[in-house]
């Protein structure tokens, strides 16, 4: 599991290796296959854990998604596109991101960010249509936003694992307490209930004692 990974080491240590699977998730083309919302996740667990300081996580892997991204529009720019997409053409994918980006580049830059494997072909695929000051415009803040957003999922995630837990343990404390109540409510109305026969069998004894002495007189 991603998590049990990057907390085999110190904090600044596993902080720097989810820093840079971030920032290579898009600008490497290996990013296709390497774990992309689960990195920023993790971070957001460990964070809340204490593993890995909270103040410096939001910035690096804020940072780190906007560095990934802009990394990878400069390498489409810089290789050959026109051999990259007669090689990548007829790949479903790759065809209808590129028909998205023939008519809203924007947009697509910006949905792109929440998907594995688009999240890594859009920034090469779209340097056709957007100068980088467009794409860095559109780009920053959704990767900010993505970021950000695992992050507080990972948060949220700790402290619900904490709160099931604390449920957990309530639900195991209840399942001893209650046959315990019940035992001991059955035995106080079993108690309550000998002590009144006791007490109706000495009224009624107490009660035929003077007829027998009347009766003798």
């Amino acid at each position: 599991m991603l998590v049990d990974i990057l907390s085999s080491g110190p904090g600044d240590v596993m902080l720097l290796v989810a820093t840079a699977l971030v920032v290579a998730e898009s600008a490497l083309l290996i990013g296709v296959v390497m774990p992309g919302l689960g990195v920023p996740i993790s971070v957001g667990v460990l964070s809340a854990a204490g593993a890995v300081p909270w103040t410096a996580s939001v910035p690096c892997i804020c940072l780190a998604a906007v560095l990934g991204r802009f990394l990878a529009f400069l390498r489409g720019r810089n290789s050959d596109l026109t051999s990259t997409l007669a090689r990548v053409r007829d790949v479903p994918m790759v065809r209808s991101c590129l028909k998205a980006i023939a008519s809203r580049p924007r947009t697509v830059v910006v949905l792109s960010q929440w998907f594995a494997v688009v999240r890594t072909l859009v920034p090469r695929l779209v340097v056709s249509e957007l100068s980088l000051r467009a794409f860095v415009l559109v780009a920053a803040p959704a990767a900010v936003a993505w970021a950000s957003t695992a992050l507080f999922i990972g948060r949220l995630l700790h402290d619900s694992s904490q709160l099931a837990a604390g449920i957990v343990r309530v639900d195991q404390a209840l399942a001893v307490a209650i046959p315990v109540l019940v035992v001991l409510l059955a035995l106080v109305s079993w108690l309550r209930v000998r002590g009144r026969r006791r007490s109706s069998l000495g009224r009624h004894r107490g009660a035929g004692a003077p007829r027998g002495n009347s009766r003798q007189t």
